[in-house]
């Protein structure tokens, strides 16, 4: 047990004796405490406020606690999509969420969602329509949901390790399930569907990815795998393997293997023909083949040569079994598998390559899906909406569903009508309201609220620091880019490229409040320093900057002027150009990137004042942030492709370029000392990762820490509470937050602390000590206490003192031994054991001790 300090007791028994308690009385002047309770005194005249206490009473110093900003059963990260057999729903699997989610196709909304084992990549659907199977790569088992109840009612375990895919035989006997092991020693497990126990595991060669996909603005990746097909009798298994050029055929009853038949290079995708007893494989390799496999003698048949490289592992025997439907660079090709002849047609990037109930045409996914007849092997009819891949057709009816997962998390629903054919609808994967790839963050003026923005699932939110909670989630729009809150704290707001509008939210009543249509692709926001106006700019087409008056659901576009060319950087959650307000909100700075120019504007008439070549002698600086100095006298710029910092002279048209200075690989993040004295640079070259610091009187590097394991800096804060600056971004170990004691040239990197995951953003909380990276994978923040937690500050006026001990023990005194909640200004159950006794009063002189004479956050 630990020992009370004697001085300490005779406090405690000195206040207890000395204070004397005024009955506390409620607002309408009865009594406050009824019979029974705690009652409630106060030392002072009102209330004041008091900071939450996290539940161990003292903070942990560096400690990162992840904070999923999702509502519901999410579904993201989807990879494979199936229709139940009578055509009425269309069966989502999502890798990241651990759900199967269910798509009513009448009313095109996902209705149910269902746990499954740890990431699901792959569905089928029995014939019977009773079951939907799931692979779980890490549960190294099959998930069985039946699809009336809408419930998982097994999980298979498999032998082995890694399933990632499943068929079922077409008389729904058997599940025959594809498991990588460690890529060399690959399987086969047979599930027997009648007693959902695997009854059979055949030795394979090997099996597993053979590539992926990563889309760095919304954080989305997955992995491609090897292919297998069923023979049309449920009796086989024929399995292309890339690696040694062979086509393997085992037998699903005995496990033996059939065949290894050697074969042209990189075989890759496989097709079974309904008709004829034989499968297509097409190789991707310099052949340019199409192979045949006649299963009924386990034998290599006819080849054919196609026109094209072979992409995306994509090969379909059409449905009279006819013609192979190849997939290439930006083309399908239409391969005779008795002639050879070949039609090849110009589709964009074929996501998938599926077959309509009726036999008549063939579906190709894609941003402009196109409809081909299978009579003329022609196009026929074409649907432009977004990027879709992996897709299903209805076995009832002409339609097709598609999944958006390159580029966001929906899934899209198609008529297939020859020239008539149209989208009839979209909706995310998930139940709805979803918190998808959480990337843009702000902070209240207070420090009290985090607001976040995320970028696929149009929504946004906001979360009570502390008690970490978060409020309903609000409609916004696609593809949020960027996110802040007026400094009166009044108003939040999103630019929402794909979605072409911007949203104004009500940060009291917390929802949104306009939403107004800024054209085209708006992304970077600043908002004035009286609260009055937000400027947004917007990056394709005629690049404009857009002024905004916030006034609740009157807010509007008073004015907008010409931006000049603006872009991106393909980072990571990709950078785009900047915009900048000088502190008396007078001048908007706009990072021309592609002309190589700073673009000055007065806010006010909304009039170019200057456009200021960044550097005359450069043809590739690439602007891409702007800061002013505290005075509005100089603005910085990193120029990003050319490796300097652009010190600009701020005089009206006349303005113009001091200096460059050279030598800081892609420099991304500015910020200034309180003083203006220094300016802190972070880079995000790989590789050459660091922060230097600038001195802004002799404009002379003065500093440079160089960060280990290739470390990259995504967005900074530089604290003039404790002058350190807090930098999050990635090295080769994931997401990790640096923090540097802000000195100028005596700069030193203090600390690092590794995150979740790679972070997109950044926000600080004065009040609390924490700072807040977006991690658009998983789907949350990471908070990270960087000071210790004042949570002896228990009267709220930022400061650990005698007055704060004397309020704890007058409510401890008075709560001792009572349920919690009981005290006065604090409660006293300290520790939020939701019972008040001596180890609260033990934890609370810890943290006394710790906070009295130390820096920590109110």
């Amino acid at each position: 047990m630990r020992a009370i300090p004697t001085v300490i007791l005779s406090i405690v028994g000195l206040a207890a004796g000395a204070v004397g308690p005024e009955p506390w009385t409620s607002i309408d002047g009865g009594p406050g405490a009824d019979p029974g309770t705690c009652p409630q005194y106060f030392l002072h005249d009102r209330p004041v406020r008091v900071v939450p206490m996290p539940a161990t009473g003292v903070s942990r110093i560096d400690e990162v606690t992840f904070v999923s900003t999702e509502d519901g059963p999410d579904g993201d990260s989807s990879r494979e999509i199936a229709f139940t057999p009578d055509g009425t729903q269309a069966v989502i699997i999502n890798a990241q969420t651990n759900t199967m989610t269910f798509l009513d196709i009448a009313t095109r909304t996902v209705t149910h969602s269902v746990t499954v084992g740890e990431y699901p990549v792959d569905v089928a659907v029995t014939p019977n329509g009773q079951y939907a199977l799931a692979t779980n790569v890490f549960s190294n088992s099959l998930s069985v949901v039946d699809i009336a109840t809408h419930t998982e009612i097994a999980q298979v375990p498999l032998f082995g390790e890694e399933p990632y895919s499943v068929s079922v035989t077409p008389d729904g006997a058997y599940a025959v399930v594809g498991v990588i092991n460690d890529a060399v020693f690959s399987s086969f497990s047979v599930v027997d569907l009648a007693t959902l126990t695997e009854v059979r595991v055949i030795d394979s060669a090997s099996q597993g990815a053979i590539g992926g996909y990563f889309t760095p603005e919304y954080g989305i990746f997955g992995d491609t795998f090897t292919q297998f097909a069923l023979s049309a009798d449920g009796t086989k298994i024929v399995y292309p393997q890339r690696f040694n050029d062979t086509i393997y055929v085992y037998d699903i009853a005995t496990g033996a293997e059939l065949a290894a038949l050697p074969t042209f290079d990189q075989p890759a995708a496989v097709d079974v023909s309904s008709v004829g007893n034989f499968a297509v494989v097409s190789c991707e390799g310099s052949s340019r083949r199409v192979v045949r496999v006649d299963l009924a003698t386990n034998t290599l048949g006819a080849s054919f040569g196609t026109t094209a490289d072979l992409y995306w592992s994509k090969v379909r025997v059409t449905p009279d079994g006819a013609y192979a439907v190849t997939s290439q660079l930006n083309e399908i090709e239409f391969v005779n598998l008795t002639t050879g002849a070949l039609n090849r047609l110009s589709t964009g990037s074929p996501g998938d390559i599926e077959f309509s109930a009726d036999g008549q045409y063939a579906f190709v996914s894609n941003f402009s899906s196109r409809i081909i007849s299978l009579a003329t092997r022609t196009q026929v009819g074409s649907v432009t909406y977004a990027a879709c891949a992996e897709a299903a057709t209805s076995p009832v009816a002409n339609i097709a569903v598609a999944l958006n997962n390159r580029f966001g998390e929906d899934v899209h629903i198609y008529n297939i009508n020859g020239a008539s054919s149209s989208l009839l609808g979209a909706t995310l994967t998930g139940l709805p309201k979803e918190g998808d790839s959480t990337r843009e963050l702000a902070m209240s003026p207070d420090g009290q609220t985090l607001f976040f923005g995320h970028c696929t699932s149009r929504t946004a939110g906001f979360m009570d620091l502390g008690a970490n909670t978060i409020s309903p989630l609000i409609d916004t729009a696609f593809r949020t880019l960027d996110a802040a809150v007026t400094p009166d704290g009044a108003y939040a707001v999103t630019t929402n490229a794909d979605g072409q509008t911007v949203s104004v939210i009500d940060t009291f009543s917390r929802t949104r409040v306009a939403q107004l249509p800024v054209s085209d692709r708006p992304s970077r926001v600043r908002i004035s320093p009286d609260s009055a106006f937000a400027y947004v700019l917007t990056l394709a087409g005629t690049d404009r900057i857009h002024k905004i008056a916030l006034n609740g659901s009157s807010s509007a576009v008073v004015a907008t002027q010409l931006a000049g060319q603006t872009g991106a950087v393909g980072y990571s959650f990709s950078e785009f150009s900047g915009i900048g307000l000088s502190p008396d909100g007078s001048l908007l700075a706009v990072c021309r990137s592609f002309d190589d120019l700073l673009r000055l504007i007065d806010t006010s008439t909304m009039a170019i004042v200057a456009d200021v070549p960044c550097d005359p002698t450069a043809s590739t600086d690439f602007p891409l942030r702007v800061l002013f100095n505290h005075t509005g006298s100089r603005a910085y710029v990193s120029t990003n492709f050319g490796d300097t910092i652009t010190v600009v002279n701020i005089a009206g048209a006349g303005s113009s370029v001091i200096t460059n200075i050279p030598g800081i690989d892609s420099p991304l993040s500015l910020d200034l000392d309180a003083a203006g004295d220094f300016l802190y640079v972070g880079t995000a070259g790989f590789g050459t990762g660091r922060v230097c610091v600038i001195d802004t009187a002799t404009n002379a590097i003065v500093k440079t820490i160089t960060l280990a394991a290739n470390g990259t800096i995504r967005s900074t804060y530089l604290s003039a509470a404790d002058g350190k600056l807090y930098a999050a971004g990635s090295d080769n170990d994931g997401g990790r937050l640096w923090i540097f004691n802000a000195n100028g040239a005596g700069t030193t990197l203090d600390r690092s602390i590794g995150l979740s995951a790679a972070p997109a953003d950044l926000a600080f909380s004065e009040a609390y000590g924490q700072a807040i990276v977006s991690l658009p994978v998983p789907d949350g923040v990471d908070i990270v206490q960087v000071r210790t937690l004042c949570t002896a500050d228990v009267n709220g006026d930022t400061l650990v003192d005698i007055l704060d001990f004397l309020d704890f023990l007058d409510s401890f005194g008075n709560c001792e031994n009572q349920p919690a909640p009981c005290g006065t200004v604090v409660d006293a159950d300290f520790n939020g054991d939701t019972i008040v006794d001596i180890l609260d009063f033990l934890d609370f002189l810890d943290a006394f001790g710790g906070q009295s004479s130390g820096a920590c956050a109110s």
